[in-house]
């Protein structure tokens, strides 16, 4: 599903030079939901709550903190996908949530997000640019 094209990122950083810091950073993580949209995605902040408040592994301190319920977090969401992903109308965008259960310290524990955008083409569906990791460290 990735193409040749594709670019892959970390949030705020310059394009990776390979996928092995991606599946590095994506392997270890436990999925909390999975969501496609066509850009604009007026309900990812909704579903990220939604993934966030059903799972038995976020800390309710975390749960608490996560304030995406709200218009601001709402309009919060749509940016990272915007800005991102550079996503316009129309175009075909996804989110992968996640949560980091790498450490043993509960308040190292984050939510990371997957965000993908992609095309339609011959072949089914190719992703076009990938960015991961904690867009709020």
């Amino acid at each position: 599903m990735i193409s040749g094209d594709c670019r892959l990122s970390r949030f705020f950083a310059g394009p990776d030079q390979d996928t092995s810091p991606f599946f590095e950073a994506v392997l270890p993580v436990t999925v909390l939901g999975d969501h496609a949209y066509t850009f604009p995605a007026n309900a990812v902040a909704l579903d990220i709550a939604r993934d966030v408040d059903s799972s038995s592994e976020v800390s309710d301190f975390a749960k608490k903190s996560l304030n995406l319920t709200d218009k601001s977090g709402r309009s919060i969401a749509m940016q990272w996908m915007a800005q991102s992903l550079g996503a316009v109308d129309g175009e075909f965008v996804g989110i992968i949530v996640t949560w980091d259960s790498h450490s043993n310290l509960d308040d190292e524990h984050r939510l990371e997000f997957v965000l993908v955008k992609g095309r339609e083409d011959s072949q089914g569906f190719t992703l076009t640019r990938i960015v991961y990791g904690d867009p709020l460290q």
